[in-house]
């Protein structure tokens, strides 16, 4: 990336974009977004939650800013204004073997739509992990009649170990933890690097023209496949490990300080 001029930013929400425990975006990153647009260069969502899920903050930053691209649901549900840009929805037969096994360990489930998160029950573990995501309602049935882009299990690591012991996965799905009691269940293809390959070869972008902010596991396959990529200070080590600049907290201004420190913004 040539004296680091991105045609592309894309970012993470929960603790990069959004300070979670605060239930906000920082004055200081909506400023960096808005700079980001001013010099041309497009700013655009990469995020586990589905578009119903984000946060009214975030949401309102989104409408604010006018950003236009949306990965969303790790990949699984990417558009770029009104259009879908690309989306891969889980075959019937897929999760009718997981549910065959929830059903057998009691596990509750969520089940991750374009617009909505819909559970199998409503109990202190969901209600626990999921109160702090956004507003979801209790369907066990709804993958009958809607797709179905991700799964949730609520499993702690015993379970999780069950469910890849349990031979339904094979090669072809995986877990990514977020949550003591949650992990993600999605095709071993997902990746928000998918994603986003997928709505830059639309809007005719280079990967190397592509800048990732991000903090979590699910930001892994994103941080390889970029062509800079950026780091929380609050982020994992593993993540850490694969980034080109390693920023501040984001609740201590992270995203304006690496664009600022990096030069992409004035």
């Amino acid at each position: 990336m040539a004296a680091l001029r991105p045609r592309i930013v894309f970012f993470d929400i929960d603790d990069t974009l959004f300070y979670k425990d605060g239930g906000r975006v920082p004055v200081s990153a909506q400023e960096a977004l808005a700079a980001l647009q001013r010099r041309g260069i497009a700013a655009a969502i990469a995020t586990g939650r589905s578009p119903g899920s984000f946060p009214p903050a975030v949401r309102a930053v989104v409408e604010g800013c006018g950003l236009q691209t949306l990965v969303a649901i790790n990949g699984q549900f990417c558009t770029h204004g009104d259009a879908v840009v690309f989306a891969d929805a889980m075959p019937r037969a897929d999760i009718e073997r997981l549910l065959a096994l929830c059903a057998e360990k009691d596990w509750a489930y969520m089940q991750a739509l374009a617009h909505e998160m819909v559970v199998s029950r409503d109990d202190a573990v969901v209600s626990g992990a999921l109160t702090p995501i956004g507003p979801y309602r209790v369907d066990a049935q709804v993958w009958r009649n809607e797709p179905v882009y991700q799964f949730n299990v609520y499993v702690d690591e015993a379970g999780e170990r069950e469910l890849h012991e349990s031979g339904i996965m094979g090669d072809d799905y995986q877990t990514i933890r977020w949550h003591p009691h949650s992990v993600d269940y999605l095709p071993a293809r997902a990746s928000k690097a998918r994603g986003i390959a997928a709505v830059c070869a639309h809007l005719g972008i280079g990967m190397d023209e592509v800048m990732v902010f991000g903090d979590g596991l699910n930001d892994l396959e994103m941080f390889r496949a970029a062509g800079f990529a950026v780091a929380m200070g609050n982020a994992r080590p593993e993540l850490k490990a694969l980034a080109d600049f390693v920023t501040r907290d984001v609740d201590d201004d992270g995203v304006w300080h690496a664009l600022k420190a990096l030069e992409i913004i004035g």
